[in-house]
């Protein structure tokens, strides 16, 4: 890793206000570069930049020697730099394959073929570990892990040097996040670079080789992985010293309730539900896919009509039946879902 792959020197990017502040950031060859920081830190921009979504205002990038400045896209990709973003760039009304070989279909005389569109699609299902799903079925049939994992197939279909994945891990279960982890390590290996976005810190701990933390829309920290902690990352994101003996532990005797659901069901939730939230408390909620998670947040604000059951909104004033997403919102919940491209209106 002697020879720098991507060297990044003060870029800038402003909108209404700076979004990123003079970065400097250097990628070497066959590394994995995580790159972490609070919402709104400013990874997004940058990534958007590197993928020739937008301009940098200032600065310079230098791509294997050469001054690298996309202006496009499809620049991105002649460079050999491909990107499978967190806000996913799927068609949900094309097939899986022909999402895949979107950015270079195979065809002769201006005519896709089809036999040699489906056999790259399942070659690249297979390496990210949907061998069972259909080629031909559309995106939108989909669930949110395997458009997931369908947006980072694309990305694989184009020989790249850099590749950039944007929280890749967010929608992904345990085995399927070890799956895609398995994959980066072995193209890590055929000397290609790997920028690495997560908020699941400890996954960046275990498969970077460097860390970088964006804050506020600069560079405030970049160490070897092997030196840091969980803990240390989170420090740098925050600002904040986290407390080592605080005691965060909440007393239910102590606080009062916000939220009763009082055996609840619905079309998708056969089974009476209850529970109680109290005031600071955070509630996890964990199964499998298809166990009914989504479908409990999606009753709990008001997308799902209840066929039995109450759930009651506790506030200063009286209790408050949720029967929909309005009142809801009125007092006070939010929802940002799964899926916060398409469901981020509720939060």
């Amino acid at each position: 890793m002697d020879t720098a792959s991507l060297n990044i020197s003060n870029v800038s990017k402003s909108f209404s206000v700076p979004v990123l502040k003079e970065i400097n950031l250097t990628i070497s060859k066959g590394e994995i570069h995580a790159i972490v920081g609070e919402n709104g830190a400013g990874k997004t921009t940058l990534v958007n930049i590197l993928a020739g979504n937008i301009p940098k205002d200032s600065g310079s990038i230098i791509l294997d020697g050469n001054v690298y400045a996309p202006s496009k896209p499809k620049d991105a990709f002649k460079a050999g730099i491909s990107c499978a973003t967190q806000e996913l760039s799927l068609i949900n009304t094309l097939s899986v394959a022909e999402n895949i070989g979107l950015r270079e279909f195979p065809r002769r005389n201006s005519i896709i073929l089809k036999d040699a569109l489906v056999h790259k699609a399942r070659q690249l299902l297979h390496l990210v570990g949907l061998e069972d799903l259909n080629p031909d079925v559309l995106v939108e049939e989909l669930g949110l892990a395997e458009r997931q994992l369908v947006e980072i197939a694309k990305a694989l279909s184009s020989d790249c040097s850099i590749l950039i994945l944007d929280e890749p891990t967010a929608a992904l279960t345990g085995p399927q996040a070890n799956h895609l982890h398995k994959i980066i390590t072995d193209l890590v290996k055929n000397g290609t670079s790997i920028i690495y976005i997560s908020h699941r810190l400890q996954d960046v701990i275990n498969i970077a080789d460097t860390v970088t933390v964006l804050r506020d829309g600069q560079v405030v920290m970049t160490k070897h992985s092997g030196k840091l902690s969980v803990t240390d990352l989170m420090e740098y994101m925050s600002g904040n010293v986290q407390s080592k003996n605080k005691d965060q532990s909440v007393s239910q005797q102590n606080s009062s309730p916000v939220l009763e659901v009082c055996s609840i069901t619905n079309d998708e939730l056969p089974h009476k539900i209850s529970f109680s939230c109290y005031e600071n408390e955070i509630i996890g909620i964990a199964g499998l896919s298809g166990s009914g998670r989504s479908e409990l947040l999606n009753a709990l604000f008001g997308l799902s009509p209840l066929t039995d059951g109450h759930i009651i909104r506790i506030t200063s004033t009286g209790h408050i039946d949720i029967k929909n997403s309005v009142t809801a919102k009125k007092f006070g919940i939010a929802y940002l879902g799964e899926d916060r491209q398409s469901m981020g209106i509720y939060s």
